[in-house]
């Protein structure tokens, strides 16, 4: 009967080499797991590559395609993240933050804000020469005023070096100036109130 000891029995005897051992056909489905995983991981960085490439040199349309893939592969997970991070894509978007349509501005910051969900990437970020002070001077900025906050509030989160930058760059009474400003919207409250307690 199918499985029953007999069976079980020929096909041990099958797979066993002359000394008795398991034969190396057991790991054949764990070789192919993990050659598959190996072009899985080359191809998700040879994509992120690409995308960095497209907000670096690109036209203006792609490199807003390019910040927002970028964004919705960072909100995604951790391995994202450290892929745009390893792939030096952190630098670019922080240069989308000075020169670039508002649009892009936006996406960029998304980005950032997602990148900096990880406290090691949070930390790189705030190493950049003038990412802080670039995200701060947003803050007057109506179409990215909310995206800097969160940005802002992320790269703050238990993180005193960061803290301390964004008090350097003036960020605190930005932030202060927003959550006193009647015409802010309530949602430019709430990240500035974040930020501000984190």
């Amino acid at each position: 009967a199918l499985g029953s000891d007999h069976t079980l029995d020929v096909v041990a005897d099958v797979v066993r080499d002359g000394t008795g051992a398991p034969s190396s056909v057991f790991s054949f489905p764990d070789d192919a797991l993990r050659r598959a995983e190996e072009e899985e991981e080359i191809a998700a960085r040879a994509h992120i590559k690409q995308l960095i490439d497209d907000v670096i040199s690109g036209t203006n349309d792609a490199k807003e395609e390019a910040a927002e893939e970028l964004k919705d592969l960072a909100g995604v997970d951790t391995a994202n993240r450290m892929r745009i991070a390893d792939l030096d894509g952190i630098p670019p978007l922080i240069g989308l933050l000075e020169n670039s349509s508002e649009e892009s501005k936006v996406l960029a910051l998304d980005a950032l804000a997602n990148l900096a969900l990880d406290d090691s990437i949070k930390d790189r970020i705030g190493k950049e020469e003038g990412a802080i002070n670039r995200v701060v001077s947003l803050l007057c900025n109506d179409e990215c005023k909310v995206g800097a906050a969160n940005v802002l509030a992320e790269l703050a989160t238990y993180n005193a070096n960061n803290q301390e930058l964004i008090a350097n760059a003036g960020g605190i009474e930005q932030l202060i100036s927003l959550l006193r400003d009647p015409a802010a919207q309530r949602v430019v409250k709430a990240e500035a109130s974040g930020a501000l307690l984190a």
